[in-house]
């Protein structure tokens, strides 16, 4: 119930998101209109980045059945909020390169499981991608399908009437908030994944280590932030 939750809250900010942006935009051309929403999209990133982030501290406490609550989870997201803004921009300009567009889920739950923080978190989920290529396959296909869902409502609108233009922007923040479903998806099956499979990778020598290691014991450095 609570990860049902996470998700409608993440569909709703970005709905609400993209009816300010788009109620002022031009609408008039496709290509324009896509132009614009790549442009506001990075504050989706942004606010999305925080509710992802407590849904990520979410699943960890369930996964491990800490005892922490909502207070102390919220605390450690607003207290990183320089860590989600890295996160966010570095997702936003990947997330449309495709084949490193996981590279923004396997952050956040290098960031919220292992405790990486900084470049470090965008440096290990690098290494986590190609070390285990599942996130490819938890990731891609409901990235593709976000992707072509906006894709498609921005085209469409060229076969609605004119008469109709004030639903334009009430269409599009529609398939934008689908696409975030579909990336609240992803991201619990990242984190899902992250946590079965119990091994992050030190970013100095590229040893593998349990998750809740502080130290490597490869090279010695500290990995937490």
């Amino acid at each position: 119930m609570i990860m049902f939750i996470y998700t409608i809250c993440a569909a709703l900010v970005n709905f609400a998101i993209s009816m300010i942006f788009l109620s002022s935009a031009p609408l008039s051309n496709s290509f324009s209109t896509f132009l614009w929403i790549l442009q506001f999209s990075l504050v989706n990133y942004g606010i999305s980045s925080i509710i992802f982030s407590l849904k990520s501290f979410y699943i960890k406490k369930e996964e491990y059945k800490h005892e922490i609550t909502f207070k102390e989870i919220l605390f450690k997201t607003i207290s990183n909020i320089h860590n989600l803004a890295l996160i966010s921009f570095i997702g936003y300009i990947l997330a449309y390169t495709l084949l490193f567009s996981p590279t923004y889920f396997v952050a956040i739950a290098s960031f919220t499981i292992s405790g990486y923080g900084g470049f470090d978190t965008i440096n290990e989920a690098f290494k986590q991608l190609f070390r285990r290529r599942k996130f490819f396959v938890y990731t891609i296909p409901y990235i593709t399908a976000g992707l072509l869902t906006v894709a498609i409502s921005v085209f469409s609108l060229g076969y609605i009437p004119e008469t109709d233009i004030l639903s334009y922007p009430l269409i599009l923040s529609i398939a934008i908030a689908v696409q975030w479903i579909l990336h609240s998806i992803a991201l619990r099956k990242t984190v899902e994944e992250y946590i079965s499979w119990g091994l992050k990778i030190c970013v100095f020598c590229g040893s593998q280590v349990p998750i809740e290691a502080r130290y490597c014991g490869n090279c010695g450095n500290r990995l937490k932030s």
